[in-house]
């Protein structure tokens, strides 16, 4: 791992990627699982090995807990990439 452990910048890290998870859910569970969802989708993986790469760098600061909120943070998001591309997959080829 790079870098030191931030608290702080762990928790915004953490923050940004709850909002884009919800955000592509609500787009998702509205049928909408277009260009915008996809992008949400991939920038909250992106956030997700940013706050993994935080978690690395807390060692034994990191508590149980905490890891245990980013795998099922990591678990929804691999759920809304299934189903984005399984949307993407179904549209008819123009």
């Amino acid at each position: 791992m790079t870098g030191s452990f931030d608290p702080e910048e762990g928790a915004r890290i953490s923050a940004a990627l709850v909002k884009a998870i919800v955000e592509a859910k609500l787009l998702a569970d509205a049928g909408n699982v277009g260009p915008e969802t996809r992008e949400l989708v991939q920038h909250a993986r992106e956030l997700y090995y940013l706050l993994l790469e935080q978690l690395g760098a807390a060692g034994p600061y990191a508590t149980e807990e905490v890891r245990g909120m980013a795998s099922a943070m990591g678990n929804k998001l691999d759920e809304l990439e299934a189903l984005v591309t399984i949307e993407v997959d179904r549209q008819p080829l123009h």
